[in-house]
């Protein structure tokens, strides 16, 4: 099959995982991608009138990000995915390794990409991310620089993206 139509219907059921995921017709919602070495950054904002809600990414969107790389020919591989849907469409748009510099910031501060697209769509509302749960632990840089003294072994985390 032609890489473009996979393409195009790869983004079309990433629009339709992102309705089931939230549960009704999204609208004023975007989903950005960053994919890198390490391997996949994927955050959904869903706008209302006062706020922009983070909603965590289902298994079956990364599956479906992680697919849409993978067709992608060698020449045209891409490092962030911007996709927004409005009015029942979607627009995805993307940057390819040679025009991204995760480095690179549109002011001297240290916002990444992801922050950057989300000022530049939302303007200055808050972003809201849900609450980790009961047994969620708020941890410090200087919880990650020490070693269990029980067992020798170094401390493993799960980490979650926050506001900057």
């Amino acid at each position: 099959m032609n890489p473009d139509v996979q393409m195009g219907e790869t983004l079309n059921a990433i629009g339709q995982e992102i309705s089931e995921l939230l549960g009704f017709q999204p609208n004023r919602t975007f989903l950005y991608v960053e994919v890198d070495d390490e391997g996949y950054e994927i955050s959904i904002f869903v706008e209302d009138d006062r706020s922009v809600l983070y909603h965590f990414p289902s298994r079956k969107i990364f599956e479906l990000v992680q697919h849409l790389w993978e067709i992608a020919d060698d020449e045209k591989k891409w490092s962030v995915l911007e996709f927004e849907v409005s009015d029942g469409n979607f627009d995805a748009s993307f940057t390819f390794y040679d025009q991204y510099d995760p480095n690179q910031n549109d002011d001297d501060d240290e916002e990444d990409g992801c922050d950057q697209a989300i000022r530049k769509r939302f303007g200055g509302k808050p972003v809201i991310y849900p609450d980790l749960g009961p047994g969620a632990v708020k941890l410090t840089l200087d919880d990650l620089s020490h070693r269990d003294e029980e067992n020798g072994a170094s401390a493993a985390l799960t980490a979650t993206r926050t506001p900057k």
